[in-house]
C-alpha cells in the first residue's frame, strides 16, 4: 500500500511519467498503470469459508442448546454458559468430542453474538418530517457585529427553511414560510 501511495503521489502530484516511476521503483510499467487506475486500498475477500473440522459437527448441537435457553420460562441462572456447554459435550459424547474448552468458548461467543440485521425506514410523506439544528452566527445590527443563536428547521420535502434568531433569550423573527 505504501508503494501504491508513493507511485500515485509521484505521478499525480509531482508529474512523473509512468516510465520514470517504473525505472525508479523497479517494477513493470503495466503494474504502475494498474496502481494508478485503482485508488482504493486492496481488500482480501474470502472466497469460501475456512474449514472447521473439529467443531463443524458440534456447532448445530450448541446452537440448539442456546436456542432452548432463549425459550420463555427458562430461568437466567439455568441457561448454559460456555464452560457448561463444554462439560455437557464431554459427558454426552465422551468418545466423539475432542475439542478444547477454549474452542468451545470461541464458538459459543460467535453463536451468541449473531445479530439480525435491523433497520428503520426513513420515509415520510410531505410535511410529516422536519430536520432541525441549532447554531451561532454573527450578524450586523445597526452596523454593530452581534453574536446571535440560531434555530433552523426545514421540512423534509420543503426547500425554504424556518430560521429564528435569539439575542439574550428574546426572539427576533426573520423568516417563516412553508412551501408545500
Amino acid at each position: 500500500m505504501i508503494d501504491k501511495e508513493y507511485i500515485r503521489k509521484r505521478h499525480f502530484v509531482d508529474g512523473w511519467s509512468i516510465r520514470e516511476i517504473s525505472r525508479s521503483c523497479k517494477i513493470s510499467r503495466q503494474t504502475v498503470r494498474k496502481m494508478l487506475q485503482e485508488a482504493e486500498i486492496p481488500k482480501y475477500n474470502l472466497t469460501k469459508p475456512k474449514p472447521i473440522p473439529v467443531m463443524e459437527r458440534w456447532i448445530p448441537v450448541i446452537e440448539a442448546w442456546i436456542h432452548e435457553d432463549k425459550q420463555p420460562g427458562v430461568p437466567k441462572k439455568q441457561q448454559h454458559v460456555a464452560s457448561r456447554i463444554y462439560e455437557r459435550l464431554k459427558e454426552e459424547y465422551p468418545d466423539e468430542f475432542h475439542a478444547a474448552e477454549s474452542t468451545v468458548r470461541y464458538w459459543v461467543r460467535r453463536l451468541r453474538d449473531k445479530k439480525k440485521e435491523a433497520f428503520v425506514p426513513l420515509t415520510a410523506d410531505a410535511g410529516e418530517l422536519a430536520e432541525a439544528d441549532f447554531g451561532k452566527a454573527m450578524i450586523r445590527i445597526n452596523g454593530k457585529p452581534t453574536d446571535v443563536h440560531l434555530f433552523v428547521m426545514r421540512l423534509r420535502n420543503g426547500l425554504t427553511p424556518l430560521i429564528w434568531t435569539y439575542l439574550h433569550f428574546r426572539a427576533i423573527f426573520i423568516e417563516f414560510r412553508f412551501i408545500c
